[in-house]
């Protein structure tokens, strides 16, 4: 994270905002939405956003084909979502627009 933002906090706090997928019924088993704030010796403190994907095991996910599917459709979906920040992100900021 240091990496990410020039500089490395001297402490944070961590608050769970939402479980990934809990939503829909998954109860939320791949992973948490959190906001992260940075306070650093010097300079102004930064709230983050963070997705954290953790899927849950292969045997949570249920019987069949169908619940098998449903479940690398999810993975495939997270891979796909990271490409495009990957991708366009430095796109999105060269025009004073920023990745949530």
């Amino acid at each position: 994270l240091a990496q990410v933002i020039g500089r490395e906090p001297s402490s944070w706090q961590e608050k769970q905002l939402a479980p990934i997928l809990a939503s829909i019924g998954e109860g939320g088993d791949y992973g948490e939405i959190t906001r992260l704030h940075l306070d650093f010796a010097q300079g102004n403190p930064i709230d983050l956003i963070v997705k954290r994907i953790n899927p849950k095991p292969m045997s949570k996910i249920g019987p069949g084909k169908i619940n098998a599917t449903k479940h690398h459709r999810f993975l495939q979906g997270f891979i796909v979502e990271a490409a495009f920040y990957t991708t366009f992100v430095d796109d999105l900021a060269a025009v004073e627009l920023v990745a949530p």
